[in-house]
């Protein structure tokens, strides 16, 4: 069994709270997922992707798939060099550095959009299951 969050976004200010409060409700009860961390890294995504003034297209797509193995999201948005992170500030900057510290694996992808995605592995048998409360 696995579950499927796929959003898209405007990018304007709201588009992470909007993703966060998505997440929690597709996420809520699923067993050995961290969503609060899950939540925490696409809003530094969302907010790392919507600082360019857009070109064309400006929104953000947000994928979150969870299956039995590993919860994997990507966050895709206007063209930029993600490999070339911003100086973190106190309120700002710090998405790259925080995917290095706290998921498995993490890449991104440029081209005519940024795709900057992750991973986080869950132990075995723990993934996409069934919320209390729910008929099959």
């Amino acid at each position: 069994m696995s579950l499927a969050l796929h959003l898209r976004l405007r990018d304007e200010p709201e588009a992470a709270a909007v993703a966060r409060r998505a997440i929690s409700a597709t996420l809520a009860g699923t067993a050995m997922v961290d969503v609060d961390l899950v939540s925490l890294v696409v809003t530094e995504l969302i907010g790392r992707l919507s600082h360019l003034p857009p070109e064309g297209d400006s929104a953000l797509d947000v994928h979150v798939d969870v299956t039995a193995a590993r919860v994997r999201v990507h966050v895709m948005g206007p063209p930029q060099r993600a490999d070339a992170p911003p100086e973190p500030t106190l309120s700002a900057g710090w998405s790259l550095l925080l995917m290095e510290k706290t998921v498995d694996r993490w890449g991104f992808d440029d081209g005519p959009a940024t795709r900057i995605w992750f991973e986080i592995d869950l132990p075995a048998g723990a993934g996409a299951r069934e919320r209390s409360g729910t008929s099959a």
